[in-house]
């Protein structure tokens, strides 16, 4: 769904599942029941743009046995975009800002190994 308020647009979407693996009577291992996922962009001066994501998974089961259970997955992005020439523009940005990831010495941690990432770019248009 989206939202546009002026120099802001808000996007939402939630996702419900439930997968169960129907002779154990358990959900299925990697399937959050519960993911949702959330942007806002909001316009700045001279075409520039903010953006700000979030993703969140609920906890899931890492096997078929339902032993080990995966925390919750969070993830928080922030990008910014200002052309510079017409023919310039910046970029900027953080990946994964609270840098939530996959623990390797926990078993059945499914999270992303993802960490934080920070990057910035010049990008010629021609």
């Amino acid at each position: 769904t989206n939202w546009h308020m002026g120099r802001l647009v808000l996007n939402a979407g939630y996702t419900y599942l439930q997968a169960r693996e129907q002779n154990a009577q358990h959900d299925l291992p990697g399937r959050p029941r519960h993911a949702l996922r959330l942007r806002a962009m909001l316009a700045a001066v001279q075409n520039g743009r903010l953006e700000l994501r979030l993703r969140r998974d609920s906890p899931v089961w890492a096997d078929f046995d339902a032993r080990f259970r995966s925390p919750t997955g969070n993830e928080i992005d922030i990008n910014y975009e200002q052309p510079l020439l017409r023919f310039l523009v910046f970029k900027c940005g953080v990946e994964n800002v609270s840098n939530d990831r996959r623990s390797l010495e926990q078993p059945g941690d499914l999270r992303s190994l993802r960490g934080r990432a920070i990057r910035s770019e010049l990008r010629l248009r021609f």
